[in-house]
């Protein structure tokens, strides 16, 4: 298998499941490899756009303004299920989606919520919900 290859195109897989049918779902857990699945996509995605733009403004500024609005449209509506998979993965550790507040720290608060979305969540049932793994 070539490295760069991902077994059943799981790296769309979960970027759709958080998109399609988890979009505004606060309940339950998410696991490691869904949350950094989407981050992952959501990240290129969004280089993808930055490159781009400042390739386009360089040919014609309008039509670098024009990608940059769609770049904020669709930023806009993937606002809700990145809170919300953000949320989930937060109920895996065991912490409340409060915790998404600490965020508004510097550094500091960025770190230890980097901290908890790389932690291994907990075994078993919680408070959230049924062990994600043993689905």
């Amino acid at each position: 298998m070539h490295p760069l290859a991902l077994e059943n195109h799981d790296f769309f897989k979960w970027f759709l499941i958080c998109v399609m049918s988890k979009y505004s779902d606060f309940t339950g857990r998410a696991r490691r490899k869904e949350f950094w699945m989407y981050t992952l996509l959501f990240f290129i995605f969004s280089l993808t756009f930055v490159i781009l733009g400042a390739i386009t403004s360089s040919i014609a500024v309008s039509l670098g303004m024009l990608l940059a609005l769609l770049y904020v449209v669709i930023f806009l509506a993937l606002i809700c299920p990145t809170l919300a998979l953000s949320v989930r993965r937060l109920h895996d550790v065991g912490k409340s989606g409060w915790w998404l507040l600490i965020g508004i720290i510097p550094i500091a608060g960025a770190l230890y919520l980097l901290y908890l979305f790389s932690r291994r969540g907990l075994p078993g049932p919680t408070p959230y919900g049924p062990d994600p793994k043993g689905m």
